[in-house]
């Protein structure tokens, strides 16, 4: 003759924390009916589904984060690219004019004499640097040196 086992699950809803209006259904107690074996043989098996349907819940968690990471990172990189590509296309698409460096000149205040709508006087001095070769600040009284055009 063997034992037949029913169980009765009762479950209640609560609130937890700052989500007082997100209810929960949680299981509350398990009532299971058929003998001491059959009830540690279902607790087992229930504990298990659980622990199964917990693990898939991190795990699916775990990857929608990692996705949206992964898609805002190629967001930012796509946006600065697109951003530094207009920075470099409006300063290289500038007329240009060729100086020769006087005394007391410097790169700063030759770019501040030639100013680019939308560009501080330090992208103009880069620009400058790129355009004619140099590797850093230093200019020599005769240099000839190719500029933006429309200076003061």
């Amino acid at each position: 003759m063997s034992t037949q086992t029913r169980t009765h699950r009762y479950n209640t809803y609560r609130t937890q924390g700052n989500l007082a209006l997100a209810h929960r259904h949680d299981l509350e107690f398990e009532l299971i009916e058929g003998g001491a074996s059959a009830s540690k043989k279902d607790r087992h098996e229930s504990a298990s589904r659980a622990s199964e349907v917990q693990a898939f819940r991190n795990s699916l968690i775990a990857s929608v984060v990692f996705i949206s990471l992964v898609f805002a990172l190629m967001g930012a990189s796509i946006a600065s690219d697109m951003i530094l590509t207009s920075r470099i296309s409006a300063i290289d698409n500038v007329a240009t004019t060729c100086i020769t460096v006087k005394q007391g000149d410097c790169l700063l205040d030759i770019a501040d004499d030639h100013p680019v709508a939308g560009r501080s006087s330090e992208e103009v001095v880069s620009w400058i640097k790129d355009a004619n070769g140099l590797n850093n600040a230093t200019i020599m009284v005769g240099q000839r040196l190719i500029v933006p055009s429309n200076g003061r």
